[in-house]
């Protein structure tokens, strides 16, 4: 067996194995590791590795094999102090592991120096479950003892036994802490002298360090516990490791000793156990007081010199750490030499380090101010807005993210969403002053990067801001005077802004003008800009578009919504005096033409929209009808259609697929595509009810624009791409003029020929989705409009079943069964009493039955039968149940009695088999079929034309005893028969029962699977 072994791990490691003997050896191994009898064999392994002389690269790796398995087997096998349970090898093998650690640790190779870790796991596994924890810290702990171990091994040893206490299953986390503190202060003698002995060398510090960061991080060890003198002697480990930390010189040249020291005591101040005690608050003033010998200072400065970013982060996480908690005791005292460091820690060139002290201004900003020394008041924050402005510019060489090669784009832009907080914080201690610093840093800028960070945190604060502006304080007061200072500056810098020639702008720092323009529109209005500025503004914003669409569109849309907007009353005031002002409102409708028309001339569909939008929001704000109707018309709708008219016209007279190909009726077509999704803006927000024509003056403009749309569209990959947005665009008109019924009336008789027509060419969802709007504003208005109704669905009935035949109908399938669920609600007579409602049904059958993956229109499908055949339990108008009711008696009941069996057996085998995300569909499904048979009206002889219980009762047990026949599950027929009689007493509670009968359904599912015990349902049957 031991070559067996050898030569399948040799396979594993060996470079030149194949990958199918790779896998037999993998599961070779994988099968004798967890027999009894491999202790025996990994004795004689361990014992054969020692005895090597010259060991091979295939040598090592196989050991290293042998230990990783091994590390599973003693965590799985060797239950914690049950000596009754162990292999008989077991102590061999501990005796081999104890001799192999030994060997290992006067190794100099480093390739076998990679070998002392997991033999230290390994012997940490058996130390701790073997139950020899206390014999081997009286070992190790004895200075009159000369140990057989090394120092390095016997840190690294400790270091494993606290993550391996961890591992044990039988332990709660409390009790891993309760196991490991009677041991604690050996521990931390132990590491004390391993830091103190100068004749250590760096290879002796470290593994100390690391066995000093796993004890406290799992048995939380306090700052007060390390500034204890260990074992009744006269010194703690606190001095020891601050010594450590507090070195200007590194002669070991590793950066994971300052790491892992740093770690160490960041777990240590973490503590909160002790807090407020005399031994915590004296070991917090000697490192605060320590900072201004070296302490962790001079570690970090020698750290940012060799680049090690590791180790930068661990000691700014140290100090900020030890800040964040100790607040309270340092906010009173002066504390130069500790901000100036945090400071420093956060102009850090490495951008991970410099956002750690974020937290700490935010938790300074947490004290009240009258508790604050005055260094910790608006000096501090004058210093730290500074820092943070610094460290947010951009390099004075910086062109583009696609050329920058030293700055790290998503660091850098972290940056700037990290701060956010803090500036905000430092905005509610300066106020004014803080708006006016960073007004004057964009001014007095000489390059145009320290602009772009000062407007950057300027917008970043905005809100805040703004609110300051919108103040009603009265005047003379303190709050009055900052407002208006604040609201003088940023007219200045916007009167500054506005006036620069865009050309001439970097990309970047222009993004940020916009972002400042339109972050701070509420305030522009707020402070009663004058009309004259907005305009200049706006005309700054159109020369913009060119070169940044999508921010110029945002600031613009700003201008319209946030600025304008609201002060479109008063301007409408001024048009009718005789004040100077008064030829404001043509002005201003005058930009919102020529906005439109600049985010017409860039490619970008999100910036007309947003343009569009904005505009739209604007213009329907106006009081005088004959303003609101020229905004709209004239300055919004004529530029769109025109561009829209232009696209039109390059389309090609035939319907040939060859003229439609070429490039240019290709950008014409996906203009015209962009054209519509902006028309479908307008209309989506043109609503001003104290303006009742606008919706008819919408339609006046675009609607033969729509006509030619449709009547242009000839060849059928183009109306692929139209119809759904022509569609959609038809469907927002509807919804607008459901207040003007005639207009709507004629708007729809006009409209649905075409969307037949489209549905008979493209078989488009969109078109049945109009249909659904449709049923729903107008249907059972009267019988006149669903007697329309009746003849419109038989003719999308034969249009959707002749589809459904083929392999690409689930989309078309999901809409069509879509738009019945909303026949059911508002035009059930249409539905019932179609003379198609027999292969709607079929349809919907067969579209259960046939999945194939199609999710969706299986859902929809599903959740139109439940309404249909759940009518009663429906909340519908009066008119709407009377009619269900009277369709179950005259067509339901035979509908549901001819395909009852079958749809119970695909809801069945749905919950059997099917996609588990439909398993609510299935069970209510199932359910509405129950409980429609039971509650519904019988006839004379107590039956509902002949749909008795035990014919459902047969119908149930028929298709559960077929699908556990043909699965392998613990479910009977006795246990099927209780989740029927369950289901039936469930279903004639109605409403009620059916949140419960739709969880026993799922359980059912789950049993059927085995992912539930049948005993689930004893539950079910005791209530």
């Amino acid at each position: 067996m031991e070559d067996q072994v050898a030569q399948a791990a040799l396979a594993m490691v060996s470079p030149t194995t194949d990958a199918a003997t790779r896998r037999q050896a993998s599961q070779f191994l994988e099968e004798w590791t967890q027999r009894h009898d491999a202790w025996d064999v990994y004795a004689k392994w361990l014992g054969s590795f020692r005895s090597l002389s010259e060991k091979t690269s295939d040598q090592i790796a196989m050991q290293m094999l042998c230990l990783t398995m091994l590390q599973t087997k003693l965590r799985k096998e060797i239950p914690r102090n049950d000596h009754s349970k162990w292999h008989p090898s077991i102590q061999i093998v501990r005796q081999e592991l104890w001799e192999y650690a030994r060997q290992q640790q006067f190794s100099t190779d480093a390739s076998l120096s990679s070998l002392l870790t997991p033999c230290c796991i390994c012997n940490a596994a058996v130390i701790v479950r073997c139950g020899i924890l206390s014999e081997f810290m009286s070992h190790v702990g004895n200075t009159n003892t000369n140990s057989d171990l090394s120092p390095d091994v016997m840190f690294r040893l400790l270091a494993c036994i606290p993550y391996e206490m961890e591992a044990c299953q039988d332990l709660t986390t409390p009790q891993v802490t309760q196991e490991l503190v009677p041991f604690l202060e050996v521990v931390l003698d132990i590491i004390r002298r391993g830091l103190e002995d100068t004749s250590t060398t760096s290879n002796i510090q470290l593994p100390a360090c690391m066995a000093l960061k796993e004890w406290s991080n799992i048995s939380h060890v306090s700052l007060s516990q390390l500034n204890t003198p260990t074992c009744g002697g006269q010194r703690a480990v606190l001095p020891a490791l601050m010594s450590l930390l507090s070195s200007s010189t590194n002669s070991y040249n590793d950066e994971r000793l300052l790491q892992a020291a740093s770690q160490a005591l960041t777990a240590a101040v973490m503590v909160v156990s002790d807090h407020c005690t005399p031994t915590r608050e004296a070991a917090a003033a000697s490192m605060w007081n320590a900072i201004s010998s070296g302490f962790i200072v001079n570690p970090m400065r020698l750290a940012s010199q060799n680049e090690w970013h590791d180790a930068c982060h661990a000691l700014a996480t140290l100090i900020c750490t030890f800040v964040t908690e100790q607040v309270d005791d340092l906010i009173s005292q002066p504390a130069e030499v500790g901000l100036e460091f945090l400071l420093q820690i956060q102009a850090h060139p490495h951008t991970p380090v410099a956002v750690i002290p974020l937290d700490c201004w935010l938790t300074v900003q947490e004290t009240p101010l009258e508790e604050r020394h005055e260094n910790w008041r608006k000096p501090l924050f004058r210093k730290v807005v500074a820092t943070l402005l610094a460290r947010m510019t951009f390099p004075t060489n910086f062109v583009n993210w696609e050329e920058e090669l030293d700055l790290d784009s998503q660091e850098f832009h972290e940056l700037r969403r990290m701060v956010t907080d803090v500036l905000v914080s430092g905005y509610y201690l300066l106020r004014g002053e803080l708006i006016q610093t960073l007004t004057n840093h964009v001014r007095t800028a000489t390059h145009w990067t320290a602009s772009e960070a000062a407007l950057v945190c300027l917008s970043q604060i905005a809100r805040d801001v703004c609110g300051r502006c919108k103040s009603n304080a009265a005047a003379g007061t303190s709050i009055a005077r900052d407002r208006d200072l604040t609201c003088q500056e940023l007219l200045q810098l916007l009167e500054q802004l506005v006036s620069v020639d865009v050309k001439q702008q970097h990309s970047v720092l222009l993004a940020s003008i916009l972002n400042f323009c339109g972050s701070y529109c509420p305030a522009w209005n707020s402070m009663n800009c004058p009309p004259q500025a907005i305009l200049r503004l706006l005309q700054f914003l159109q020369s913009s578009f060119s070169t940044l669409p999508l921010e110029s569109a945002k600031a613009t849309r700003a201008v319209f919504v946030s600025c304008l907007s609201k002060s479109m009353p008063s301007l409408d005031d001024l048009q009718g005096s005789n004040n100077q002002s008064s030829n404001v409102m043509p002005l201003v409708l005058k930009s919102v033409r020529d906005s439109m028309e600049a985010a017409l001339a860039t490619s970008s569909e999100e910036a007309m929209t947003m343009v569009a939008e904005g505009a739209t929001r604007l213009v329907t704000k106006s009081k005088d009808p004959a303003m609101a109707r020229q905004g709209l018309v004239n300055d919004l709708i004529h530029p769109i259609v025109q561009r829209g008219q232009l696209a039109l016209n390059a389309f090609p007279e035939s319907g040939d697929s060859k003229d439609w190909l070429s490039p240019n009726v290709q950008l014409a077509l996906e203009s015209l595509v962009t054209i519509m999704s902006v028309i479908h803006v307008i209309v989506r927000f043109c609503d001003a009810p104290h303006v009742p024509a606008i919706s008819e003056w919408l339609l006046m403009e675009i609607g033969p624009f729509l006509e030619a749309v449709q009547g242009r569209t000839t060849n059928l990959g183009a109306q692929q791409m139209v119809i759904p947005k022509w569609i959609t665009i038809h469907m927002q008109l509807l919804r607008n003029s459901a207040s003007q019924e005639s207009m709507v009336l004629a708007m729809f008789s006009n409209t649905i020929p075409l969307i037949v027509q489209a549905l008979e060419g493209t078989k488009d969802p969109s078109t049945l989705k109009y249909i659904s709007t449709a049923v729903e504003m107008f249907g059972g208005k009267s019988d006149e409009v669903d007697h329309s109704f009746k003849e419109l669905l038989s003719h999308v009935t034969n249009i959707v079943a002749n589809h459904a035949r083929s392999t690409e109908c689930a989309e078309l399938l999901q809409s069509f069964f879509e738009c019945m669920q909303r026949f059911i609600l508002y035009g059930p007579r249409a539905l019932c009493y179609n003379p198609q409602f027999g292969t709607i049904l079929t349809l919907a059958v067969e579209s259960i039955r046939a999945l194939n993956g199609a999710k969706e229109s299986t859902r929809a499908s599903l959740m139109f039968l439940s309404q249909l055949f759940g009518f009663n339990l429906l909340r519908v108008s009066p008119q709407a149940q009377q009619v269900l009711q009277e369709a179950w008696q005259m067509v339901l009941k035979d509908m549901l009695k001819h395909h009852g069996s079958t749809l119970v057996q695909s809801c069945v085998v749905g919950l059997a088999g099917g996609p588990q995300m439909l398993w609510p569909a299935y069970a209510d499904c199932l359910f509405q079929v129950v409980q429609s048979i039971l509650n519904n009206p019988r006839g004379e002889n107590g039956s509902s034309a002949d749909l008795t219980d035990e014919m459902l009762q047969q119908w149930l047990l028929s298709s559960m005893t077929s699908v556990i026949s043909s699965k392998d599950t613990n479910m009977t027929t006795e246990m099927c028969s209780q989740v029927v009689s369950i289901l039936f007493t469930l279903a004639r509670k109605g409403t009620k029962g059916r949140p419960k009968a739709k969880m026993l359904l799922s359980d059912f599912a789950k049993i059927l699977k085995g992912e539930m015990a049948p005993d689930a349902l004893v539950s079910y049957a005791l209530q």
